[in-house]
């Protein structure tokens, strides 16, 4: 290959190049929006969910409320009930939860309405 045709290979792959970097800053940019926007509907849909304390339904979009786990101190309990007998002040219950899962067809019958 002469210099000439080589040179202009470089050109079109270097234009490439710059046009891919133009369009990855700017689905970044979309992408980020998008981010922020889905973070603060799940926000206020999870304070929704948390404050109704039931499971919910749409077309697209199911939203599971999930009480707080019973999850028990292990170490503290086996040293703790060596010398007594209550157990209860080991237990510990978690805060509930929200979970967002979009709508399938062959999970339809396992959904809240």
């Amino acid at each position: 290959m002469i210099d000439q045709e080589l040179k202009m290979k470089m050109d079109v792959l270097g234009s490439l190049l710059q046009t891919m970097e133009e369009k990855k800053a700017a689905f970044e940019e979309q992408t980020r929006t998008l981010s922020e926007q889905i973070e603060d509907l799940k926000n206020e849909l999870r304070t929704e969910f948390l404050n109704r304390k039931e499971s919910l339904a749409s077309d697209v979009l199911v939203v599971k409320y999930r009480k707080g786990a019973v999850r028990w101190d292990s170490a503290g309990l086996n040293r703790y009930t060596k010398t007594h007998p209550e157990l209860e002040e080991f237990r510990k219950i978690g805060e509930p939860t929200v979970a967002f899962c979009l709508r399938r067809e062959e999970n339809e019958e396992n959904m809240p309405s």
